[in-house]
């Protein structure tokens, strides 16, 4: 059993929201060492991976001993919580990620893909956007295609053909692919020439 039997019944009378933020906060329901908050994310992830893997793959059975397999990952989490490596840095600095307005007179391009080679699927989308944050045009695709397919540049033609039909001429792109960075500024090349 998970849950200790001191919690049981509030662990199944309340409703959906207070359940989960009991869950959430709680940190003495668990009947084991472990912290609950850990044990309750454990639980529900394997109980979704488990029901989706019973739903799309036919050969799946959920474990004979789910609380033992549940337990297991629980304290491994638990203990590279506790585990402090001496030899790296602790750091308590927040760092915000924000997206950073484009010069005034220009609007901005930002574009990304993803890849998800267990069903060979690849994805990418990009959008347009003002000095003030508003959305002027976006595009999304997705294909079953290889993934260097996917980052050949061509999504990036899309979104500028896009913003150069629309009237826009100036126009700043801002991408996580050093290769195709470097392409456009002209510091990569293949066999000599700039692609």
């Amino acid at each position: 059993m998970l849950v200790s039997s001191n919690h049981i019944t509030n662990f199944f009378s309340l409703n959906c929201r207070d359940w989960i933020f009991d869950n959430i906060n709680n940190k003495k329901m668990a009947s084991h060492k472990i912290e609950w908050q850990t044990i309750f994310m454990v639980t529900c992830w394997h109980l979704w991976m488990w029901r989706n893997k019973s739903i799309f793959e036919e050969e799946f059975y959920r474990p004979f001993n789910p609380i033992d397999v549940i337990l297991k990952m629980a304290t491994e989490i638990d203990n590279c919580k506790q585990t402090q490596i001496s030899e790296w840095p602790q750091h308590t600095d927040t760092i915000f990620i924000d997206w950073k307005t484009p010069q005034e007179g220009w609007v901005k391009l930002n574009y990304d893909d993803a890849h998800k080679s267990s069903v060979n699927l690849s994805g990418f989308g990009g959008l347009i956007r003002d000095r003030n944050k508003n959305c002027l045009d976006s595009y999304a695709r997705n294909r079953l295609m290889r993934r260097a397919t996917c980052r050949d540049g061509g999504h990036v033609y899309i979104g500028m053909d896009m913003a150069r039909r629309q009237g826009i001429t100036h126009l700043q792109v801002e991408s996580d692919f050093k290769v195709l960075v470097d392409m456009v500024i002209e510091k990569c090349n293949i066999n000599g020439n700039v692609p």
